[in-house]
């Protein structure tokens, strides 16, 4: 199946109308959005991550134009989202005990 015309010599190559067709459809499913002062026509990925492995587990595709907080892909399991804030609480945890030990270990030092 060939979607180019054949190629004539000194004549431009014309799409053909399935192509042009195609072409039509993906430029009307895309937005426009703005970011600062610059313009991006296009989609977004959204992506669930999953924190032991990870893994993508779901992935959403939706326009340019569409805010973040429109897709929610926590609703759908919280499973992951759960792993997520205990790794952040012992992330926490484990940078606040290590910030105390530096700062008692710099004073010891220092007050002789």
């Amino acid at each position: 199946m060939r979607l180019l015309s054949p190629r004539i010599p000194g004549m431009r190559r014309r799409i053909s109308p399935v192509v042009r067709k195609r072409r039509r459809v993906e430029v009307r499913k895309g937005t426009w959005t703005k970011k600062g002062s610059k313009s991006y026509f296009g989609y977004k990925f959204h992506t669930k991550m999953d924190m032991e492995h990870g893994l993508i587990r779901e992935l959403e595709t939706t326009t340019a134009s569409t805010h973040d907080s429109q897709v929610d892909l926590s609703k759908k399991t919280k499973k992951y989202v759960l792993k997520l804030k205990k790794w952040v609480e012992g992330y926490w945890r484990i940078t606040n005990k290590i910030t105390k030990t530096l700062s008692l270990k710099t004073r010891d030092n220092t007050s002789y």
